[in-house]
């Protein structure tokens, strides 16, 4: 119902000059598709797309700058729990891929969480319970709370044990326990270069078509070295 109220638009509000689409899901992805050509458009976020107006935020390399760091740090690899893709592998998971490979590391199997939170719980729980890991990178700050409750809930202790990393930076995650390592997205940039880019294409204008910028990495306390103790669990 929601797609077939988009694709009228066009005919239902006269003074409807353009629409600006949020790409990051599916419901928006299939959104996209059925707005009328005739309207202008911009999409906002996702995998670029020849001949559209499109704003995104780089989250693969910000999503590789964030695995190399844990790398960095001497964990052998990352594990890796992803939010639902907007299609089959999105971005973070394409970035946390990418630098395991150009490090020879190896490429763990995923977790996949929900959009709840609480999904986490048991993910951290069941992570906790495998000694080769070290470090995880969460799809985004809500499920990194979860995964480090279920981490602790499970005896292990973050980032002495386990380190976990997440993405978004969400307005509590420097106030979580501990605060969290994660990406700052520049939402609100990316919702003005959308816009501007969408007042071109209403003008008429054949310029700039595709706007990137890079999400910036925030190091906080959830990430550390491996203590030597987990080191030595994971050896042996």
């Amino acid at each position: 119902a929601a797609y077939g109220a988009l694709a009228g638009l066009a005919t239902l509000v006269e003074p409807l000059a353009g629409v600006c689409v949020l790409k990051f899901d599916p419901p928006g992805v299939a959104a996209l598709h059925r707005i009328p050509t005739s309207l202008p458009l911009v999409a906002l976020s996702g995998v670029r797309e020849p001949g559209l107006r499109q704003a995104v935020l780089d989250e693969a390399r910000a999503a590789e700058e964030l695995t190399d760091h844990l790398l960095d740090l001497g964990h052998a690899t990352v594990h890796h729990v992803r939010v639902p893709p907007s299609r089959r592998e999105d971005g973070r998971t394409t970035g946390w891929r990418r630098a395991l490979k150009r490090r020879g590391a190896v490429v763990p199997p995923l977790s996949d969480a929900t959009w709840d939170p609480r999904s986490g719980i048991e993910i951290g729980r069941r992570l906790a319970e495998d000694p080769t890991v070290t470090a995880v990178f969460c799809g985004n700050d809500e499920i990194a709370m979860g995964v480090i409750r279920g981490i602790v809930a499970a005896g292990r202790r973050v980032p002495d044990d386990i380190s976990v990393a997440g993405f978004d930076d969400h307005p509590l995650a420097a106030l979580w326990s501990p605060p969290l390592t994660t990406v700052d997205q520049d939402f609100a940039g990316l919702g003005r270069r959308g816009l501007q880019l969408l007042l071109n294409e209403i003008a008429g204008e054949t310029g700039r078509r595709f706007s990137s910028e890079r999400p910036q990495l925030v190091v906080r306390e959830s990430t550390a070295a491996p203590s030597a103790e987990a080191q030595i669990r994971r050896i042996g």
